[in-house]
């Protein structure tokens, strides 16, 4: 009998289906994949909801400030212009004055050697300079109204031609013979007298670079 029994219950056990054991999981798995895929149709796009960050706009540079306008210069006034030796001689011989710079034109009426050029130079403060036509001299004037004096005058000792030496000796003696001037303004020549009024030299204003 227990024998018996005991093949019955193997048969039994036998003939009920055999289930795999990893089936449950699998449909597990099966219900999450479609449960995920109906949730992912039905999920809001957050990603189009989400705000993008702004391209950052970087400030226009101030404009540069234009350069500040300079004055132009003003001009200078021809009054305050420095005036030429030139404009200062013909003034003085405008002003009637012996003081200036002369060139030598006439001795007694008799002319000058054009060749060779003596000139006088009297400055205010009586001061004498010039050239005899060969050598240089110096000497001082006495101005007292129309009268003039001129000292002796001292000069280098260079040998020039005769002409010019007998001219330069001419002329450094009469002016020890001088005793007095006049000035022609209208044309700016400059006479030196002796005692009796006559002309003993004559001289145009002029400059010394001339």
């Amino acid at each position: 009998m227990v024998s018996s029994h005991s093949s019955h219950c193997a048969i039994q056990l036998s003939a009920q289906p055999l289930r795999p054991r990893g089936l449950r999981p699998l449909l597990a798995a099966g219900v999450l994949a479609a449960l995920w895929s109906a949730s992912a149709l039905t999920m809001p796009a957050y990603a189009a909801d989400t705000p993008q960050p702004r391209p950052v706009q970087s400030e226009a540079a101030p404009p540069a400030a234009a350069p500040a306008a300079h004055p132009a210069p003003a001009a200078t006034s021809e009054a305050t212009a420095p005036k030429s030796d030139m404009t200062q001689n013909t003034a003085s011989a405008a002003a009637n004055t012996p003081v200036g710079n002369w060139l030598l034109e006439d001795i007694q009426g008799r002319g000058v050697i054009d060749r060779i050029r003596t000139d006088l130079n009297i400055s205010a403060d009586g001061r004498v300079s010039g050239s005899g036509g060969c050598n240089r001299f110096m000497s001082q004037a006495k101005i007292d109204g129309e009268k003039l004096t001129f000292g002796l005058a001292a000069s280098t000792k260079m040998a020039c031609p005769p002409a010019a030496m007998d001219q330069e000796a001419r002329f450094l003696k009469l002016l020890e013979e001088v005793k007095s001037w006049r000035v022609d303004a209208a044309t700016q020549k400059l006479f030196l007298l002796d005692d009796k009024g006559a002309p003993l030299l004559t001289f145009s204003a002029t400059t010394p670079d001339e």
